[in-house]
């Protein structure tokens, strides 16, 4: 400190020794007031990170089966899907491009039927668009009559690798005995584990050469998913394809139809900030309170720093200095705290949730500088405004009628 100004030294000098506090009960509100924040930093960030990790686990489990944009034609089928294909996979930043028919069936084993989604994919496609082995838990990759299913699904009906079930579709034709529905027994060849409850219990992946016999498709699909190298740029590349697509084709990125829960999610997390970080003002009240008091007890001070020709700014930033030094303290603490836990709860999975109310097992959590910098500025700020206003008073009092008083 040698380096700066003296009157700089002097007031750097006060703050830290107005900060340590003399007294057990000025001693017991820096405490109480250092915990505050401690307390409201670490709330924030911890939760902050959590919203975050959540966010980015259901994303990525999402867009690991989700095309990343869904390519379809206004008012009909695409037949012609083998020449969109090769237009569409030439260009640049697509991993991969598959078509894609979708339809709704009941799977049958003995006695026991459930609703499911039928995927239809050639898999030569979905090996590099999909990265499709990463999921597969179990078994090997569909083709012909052979189907893979979701774990979940596998467990309710109690099926495994190489078992025979029916898949029964609404489609069908009328006979002498009426209406009769279009039937497919398949075999299971494979087990595939997407992360999400909601998948992994209805979703049955099929080759489409076998779609034919189940949904009548003929040589049309419904649609065409495009894969991304950089998801994030799904719009930028939707663009592009329906302009070389022309405008019979509509190009569906996925922020477009997974915009509700996205959406969703980012509104809960800014509730959550604006929550929390109500909290750490709430608990820089507790600051204000501490400076009132200390302002109490040094008004013989002040008055003798006024005789010697402090001005009130700098006697103002003396009282700051030490708010601000109970806030930083609070912010150090409640920072390696909140990292802390975060970490934890991302290393060893500590909070398990049911598979089947969310769309994970377990809590994640994933530290966001920008997170952290949020909190910082929100505790910073709060320490701010509430170190700053009680000297206010204390200023306008004439020094000679202080030590008046005093002496």
């Amino acid at each position: 400190m040698k380096f700066l100004p003296n009157r700089i030294r002097t007031i750097l000098f006060l703050a830290i020794r107005y900060s340590k506090g003399r007294s057990p009960f000025l001693k017991l509100m820096n405490f109480l007031s250092t915990f505050g924040v401690f307390v409201g930093v670490c709330a924030l960030i911890v939760v902050l990170s959590v919203m975050t990790g959540i966010r980015k686990e259901i994303r990525d489990k999402i867009l690991g089966v989700t095309p990343h944009i869904l390519i379809t034609k206004h008012g009909g089928v695409i037949e012609n899907w083998h020449e969109l294909v090769e237009k569409v996979e030439n260009l640049d930043g697509v991993r991969g491009v598959f078509p894609l028919i979708v339809g709704n069936a009941i799977m049958r084993k003995d006695k026991v039927s459930f609703s499911v989604v039928v995927q239809c994919i050639p898999p030569e496609y979905i090996k590099k668009a999909l990265l499709y082995e990463r999921f597969l838990k179990d078994g090997s990759v569909f083709g012909g009559n052979k189907v893979n299913v979701g774990k979940v699904l596998a467990k309710n009906l109690d099926i495994h690798v190489g078992d025979k079930v029916l898949l029964i579709s609404p489609y069908g034709g009328v006979t002498l005995f009426g209406f009769v529905p279009n039937s497919l027994e398949v075999e299971i060849s494979g087990v595939v584990e997407v992360g999400i409850f909601d998948w992994d219990s209805v979703f049955v992946f099929m080759d489409l050469s076998a779609c034919d016999e189940l949904f009548d498709t003929a040589n049309w699909v419904s649609s065409i998913a495009v894969m991304l190298d950089d998801p994030d740029k799904s719009e930028i590349v939707s663009s592009h394809i329906e302009g070389i697509l022309g405008e019979d084709f509509l190009a569906i990125p996925w922020t477009r139809t997974q915009k509700n829960l996205f959406s969703a999610m980012k509104l809960e997390k800014l509730g959550m900030t604006i929550i929390l970080s109500l909290i750490i003002v709430i608990a820089s009240f507790n600051i204000l309170s501490t400076i009132t008091v200390l302002v109490r007890d040094k008004m013989k001070d002040i008055a003798i720093l006024k005789v010697f020709g402090f001005s009130s700014w700098e006697i103002r930033f003396i009282f700051m200095g030490v708010g601000l030094w109970i806030g930083l303290r609070g912010i150090i603490m409640g920072t390696l705290g909140g990292v802390i836990i975060s970490f934890l709860i991302s290393k060893y999975g500590i909070v398990q949730l049911p598979e089947d109310v969310y769309f994970i097992s377990r809590l994640p959590s994933e530290l966001s500088l920008g997170d952290v910098f949020l909190s910082w500025f929100v505790a910073f700020f709060s320490s701010f405004l509430s170190s700053f206003f009680p000297v206010s008073r204390a200023l306008k009092r004439e020094p000679f009628e202080v030590l008046r008083r005093e002496l």
